[in-house]
């Protein structure tokens, strides 16, 4: 029975009941920022007074920092009872140790440990990574397809014959596609086993076929409904007339049609042609007038926008009724046995896949998961000790859960699941989730006995402004099929922190705020590719809608503090910036570098990206070079250049070449003896007494003498970022730990890591490959800070911006799967292969899914906001208004619109007549259009292969400041009135970096198509007496360095070295003011550092890129 809720009661009377009531199973709805860990903790808590120890509860999250940080928060309420008086909770403290508060993962593992011995597994397995069973998978293939080639089975044979050549190459994608689909599967086995027959009967094709039709239908009613709309919306009676005849041509619903007649009446269909006379426009008037000259609604393009969506689904309507009933159904017949040899090759592939992992007691988290699965449902003694080990299970976050996570926690589960999750964040499909899990226990238990549904629905995040705004957007966008909840029944937020109320700002905009403009924006850029870079040209200017507007708010704005309760200033670390993709991250750091704000960017490189981490492999790289002649040959000159040139050593340019070039023959021993009294020889001795040793060495062993030798850590201060360096070492020597185990030999330990850069694709999500290594998510303090939604999952932040809506989404192309409706899903052929119809109803739902979940992720990064969200929106003139998407009966947008989403822009659009009030139309003039100087990615320079001149051997050149992502808090702050000139500078900066000083500069400049007031400037430099004798000069440009002067560690980046045989000349750049005695002291840091390293006179100089002025700091230093 439920307790009274006492009337000084801090919880809701929902998270009252969250926490008390019992004996049941209980699913929690918990909207954004509604207390959700608080009430999991308290239960927890409440559970231990109770009686229960600690580890008699099961706590399961999803990732090990909220698992850390759930067993910190029941630690911290234990020892607050305990001080407070009950010391008979103290024991749970040492309980809490061992508690069972873990992700599935760490669960999985438990129980394979623990029962593995069951299944002739040992309790001393190792976890992989992603690397090495892709390797090991790709190798298992290879092994398999050879053997059946050999075996020559006639399925077999006829299914290469069919959809592949003999090199494999297809084959083995379709066998890879299924198998991740069907391990991520708990009855996977059973599926491998069945003959799908059950997806190949007469009855099923007449399913299909009907499933089919009423898709069709659907869209058909979508394009009356769109025409209902234009009849509403649109006032000349011509236009209208128009629209009735277009309606016209549409097959009439309300009459039942044979597949083939409603398929002879779509390939027969014509719209009536439209001209352009009924909106009052010439024929041949010309469509392009410029940006400036177009009204915001121009009634012909919203008509012709219309238009095309019409005749999108009509095509659509085609894709999918292209062949005949007859021809559909042939199709699918002849594919049967095609099916069923790839289910079974797969079966076969998969089987191998957990015999080797068996074998070498080596697994991957996915096996152990399912393992897990496998004791738990056929042995009843691990089932029924699980069963009675837990009093209660209880589950954070589970509308991320997958099918095989699922399956695990209801094996176990004895009507004792406390079970709470979000379905409007769920967020993960990509990574298996099924957000349709949830949902459908919440149905159950809102119908089933002795099973209650709670919703937590006050929010104490957020002020009521930003509540007020969510709920209505998302009542306009949400429902059971988009976004899959009923937002306005169920799960609109309501206002919680009521001391907000208490402190507030009159006249401070609090809720969401539009800032509109124009996407033509671009087509005022100064960008002379502005046309090919449309996005990032729009983006650049998004970027500085956003630092205007936090240089307005800060210190001005007034933020609630919740630890104080007290209102305080705006800080830089107030403000987040979200985006759903990381593709314009270097326009925010450039426009923010160039105002002086600080940024931190929140930016996860691929592991084997880190310039520590490639010269940690190079280094193995050049150990197993040295190890054999015929190695030495291919993998010398790379790994050898590569450690030469980066921060870990000071050899010269001069002194890596000069031995370079005397290397003969490239083998290891006149390597090793040529190194002899040459400043390489303590270098390669290094390499020399680990080859001496290495049949007794672990590869463990060969790091720690690497880092003894070479001083790893202490070099790695040269990166900046220690702490992270210091990280990605460890997971590097804690991977050489496993490979040890696995008695990895170092020529297995170069494939694994060749393997990974190969198949690294940073643009290529979806099919990236990349070492497993997360690091978190800590807030910048003083800075701006700018992350990917994803990645703001649990934060929240004062005041959210949320850019980039322009950007459209990308749609994965699905290969090869299964499923439960619809069986193996794989193309056919007729005339060449296409989809078959089970193919193309998949797909749909398919998008369906993907809409959902992108209309969830603007609700996770919409409810991240605590006082306010501002929201750059771009529009063009094509678009259809918002007034004709909304629905006024229902209050919601019309279906045929949603269902055409492709872009965050086109759900805002959607809406926003709605909320015109909380529209700011954007000034384009008060902002500086910025040239982007479009510069080679820093992984394209760490990994390409270089031939030619030496002395242009960069593979991992001496890093700048840009490696860390970020803006120095340093920077001054700059006005903006001073913004155009400091613009200005830093673009002649960019164009100077990218000169060939040594070439014809008139020459280059034309060539890049330099506008005149920059070739002006750039030619003006180069007049300069400083400048006379560059020809003869050796041209040095962004040298960063670091050094130790008096005890002080000294870094900087030099901008400009021109080396003579008798005199080295720096110049440093600076936009326009020269006189500051900080300047000054940075040139006489230079000078002093290049003296120390040439021992020649040096002379520094001041150079302002607008004033065309020099100033002499020092002349002739010596």
């Amino acid at each position: 029975m439920l307790p009274v809720k006492p009337t000084d009661a801090r919880w809701t009377n929902e998270q009252w009941e969250a926490i008390y009531l019992r004996d049941q199973n209980i699913i929690v709805s918990a909207g954004a920022g509604s207390g959700k860990t608080a009430v999991l903790t308290e239960r927890v808590f409440q559970r231990i007074k109770e009686g229960i120890n600690v580890n008699e509860l099961l706590v399961v999250t999803f990732t090990k920092a909220a698992a850390l940080e759930m067993k910190e928060r029941i630690r911290m309420r234990i020892i607050k009872a305990v001080n407070d008086g009950d010391e008979s909770l103290f024991s749970q403290l040492n309980l809490l140790e061992t508690a069972q508060i873990s992700t599935f993962d760490s669960f999985s593992m438990a129980i394979l440990k623990k029962y593995g011995h069951l299944m002739n597994i040992s309790n001393d397995i190792q976890i992989g990574d992603s690397v090495a069973f892709e390797q090991l998978k790709e190798e298992l293939l290879d092994e398999f397809i050879n053997e059946k080639h050999k075996d020559a089975d006639p399925a077999f044979i006829d299914f290469v014959q069919r959809y592949t050549m003999r090199n494999g190459a297809p084959l083995r994608s379709m066998i890879f596609e299924l198998t991740e689909n069907l391990l991520q599967r708990p009855d996977f086995k059973a599926i491998v086993k069945s003959d799908l027959e059950a997806f190949h009967s007469p009855a099923f094709y007449d399913q299909l076929i009907q499933s089919l039709l009423t898709t069709v239908k659907t869209k058909l009613t979508h394009m009356h409904e769109i025409c209902d709309i234009m009849i509403h919306q649109f006032n000349t009676p011509e236009v209208i007339d128009h629209v009735i005849a277009m309606q016209q041509s549409i097959p009439d619903l309300s009459r039942s049609y044979a597949y083939d007649d409603l398929r002879a009446m779509l390939f027969t269909h014509k719209f009536p042609k439209t001209y352009k006379t009924m909106f009052g426009i010439e024929e041949d008037a010309d469509d392009d007038e410029g940006p400036e000259e177009q009204p915001e609604f121009n009634e012909y393009e919203v008509f012709d926008s219309y238009k095309k969506t019409l005749k999108s689904i009509i095509d659509d309507c085609k894709k999918l009724m292209y062949l005949s009933h007859d021809d559909q159904i042939q199709l699918m017949q002849s594919n049967y046995p095609y099916e069923k040899t790839l289910l079974s090759l797969t079966g076969e592939f998969i089987e191998r896949f957990f015999t080797r992992q068996i074998q070498t007691q080596y697994f991957d988290y996915q096996s152990v998961a399912y393992l897990s699965l496998q004791l738990i449902l056929n042995f009843p003694e691990v089932q029924n000790a699980l069963r009675h080990m837990y009093q209660e299970i209880l589950v954070d976050e589970y509308q991320d859960t997958s099918p095989l996570q699922d399956a695990l926690i209801e094996g176990i589960a004895n009507e004792n699941l406390f079970i709470v999750g979000d379905i409007k964040q769920s967020i993960y499909r990509f990574r298996g989730a099924d957000p349709t899990i949830f949902q459908n226990k919440y149905d159950i238990y809102r119908q089933q006995p002795n099973s209650t549904v709670i919703h937590l629905n006050a929010n104490f995040r957020s002020r009521s402004e930003v509540i007020d705004d969510i709920n209505h957007v998302f009542g306009m966008i949400f429902d059971d099929t988009f976004g899959g909840v009923n937002y306005r029944e169920n799960h609109a937020m309501q206002f919680g922190l009521e001391n907000y109320q208490n402190e507030e700002v009159f006249n401070q905009n609090y809720g969401m705020t539009f800032l509109k403009f124009p996407f033509s924006v671009h087509e005022m850029m100064h960008s002379e590719d502005a046309s090919k870079n449309k996005k990032r040209e729009v983006a650049s200017f998004e970027s500085q809608l956003i630092i205007k507007d936090i240089m307005e708010k800060k210190n001005a704005y007034q933020i609630y503090d919740k630890e104080t309760q007290t209102l305080r200033p705006a800080r830089y670390d107030d403000f987040i910036i979200l985006v759903d993709r990381k593709t314009y991250f270097d326009e925010f750091r450039d426009a923010f570098q160039s105002y002086g704000i600080p940024l931190h960017i929140h930016k996860n490189d691929a592991f084997l990206s880190n310039n520590d981490v490639l010269v940690t492999v190079n280094l193995f790289k050049l150990l197993l070079a040295l190890s054999d002649p015929q190695l030495c040959q291919t993998h010398f000159k790379h790994a050898f250049l590569s450690l030469a040139y980066s921060y870990l050593f000071e050899f010269t340019t001069d002194e890596i070449i000069d031995f370079y070039t005397k290397i003969d023959p490239f083998e290891p021993k006149p390597i090793f003896d040529l190194s002899i009294d040459t400043p390489f020889e303590g270098f390669f001795k290094v390499f020399k007494e680990l080859l001496d040793r290495q049949e007794y060495m672990r590869l463990q062993d060969i790091l720690s003498h690497f880092n003894q030798s070479f001083k790893l850590i202490e070099n790695a201060l040269k990166l900046e970022k220690i702490a992270a360096i210091e990280e990605r070492l460890i997971h590097i020597f804690n991977q050489l730990k496993n490979f040890d185990k696995m008695r990895y030999t170092l020529q297995d330990l170069i494939h694994y890591y060749s393997y990974a850069v190969a198949h690294h694709d940073p643009n290529n999500w979806f099919f990236d490959i990349d070492i497993d290594f997360v690091q978190g998510t800590a807030v910048a303090k003083d800075k701006v800070n700018i992350m990917t939604i994803h990645k703001s999952k649990g934060l929240e932040f004062p005041v959210v911006y949320y850019p980039n809506n322009f950007a459209g989404w990308i749609r994965t192309q699905e290969g090869v799967r299964y499923s439960d409706q619809n069986g193996l899903l794989l193309k056919s052929y007729h005339d060449g292969f296409m989809e078959t119809i089970a193919q193309r109803l998949e797909n749909i739902s398919d998008f369906r899914a993907s809409l959902s979940e992108r209309l969830r992720l603007m609700y996770v990064a919409f409810t991240r906001a605590r006082e306010a969200m501002v929201i750059p929106y771009s529009w063009t003139e094509k678009m259809i208004p918002s007034t004709h998407q909304y629905d006024v009966e229902s209050e919601k947008v019309f279906d045929a619109m949603r269902v055409e989403y492709s872009s965050n822009r086109d759900i805002i659009q959607s809406f926003i007549d709605q909320l015109k009030y909380k529209v700011k139309e954007v000034n384009i003039g008060d902002y500086l259009f910025k040239r982007r100087v479009n510069k080679p990615k820093r992984s394209e320079i760490l990994n390409q292969e270089f031939s030619g001149d030496l002395r242009n051997y960069q593979v991992l050149p001496p890093p700048s400041l840009e490696i860390a992502y970020e803006v120095s808090s340093e920077s001054p702050f700059v006005h903006p009135r001073h913004i155009k000139n400091m613009q200005l500078g830093t673009d002649i900066h960019e164009l100077l970096k990218n000169l060939d000083f040594q070439a014809s500069i008139p020459a280059q400049l034309k060539a890049l198509k330099v506008d005149k007031k920059y070739q002006a400037l750039i030619m003006g430099f180069f007049d300069q007496s400083i400048m006379d004798k560059v020809d003869s000069a050796r041209v040095l440009k962004e040298i960063p360095f670091a050094y130790t002067h008096d005890g002080t560690r000294v870094r900087g980046i030099i901008d400009l070295i021109l080396e003579y045989p008798d005199k080295v000349i720096i110049i440093d750049y600076k936009t326009q003011n020269l006189e500051s005695e900080r300047y000054e002291n940075q040139v006489m840091r230079y000078v002093q550092y290049i003296h120390q390293k040439t021992q020649k006179p040096v002379s520094g100089y001041l150079y302002s890129l607008v004033d065309q002025k020099v100033k002499t700091i020092v002349e002739s230093y010596q």
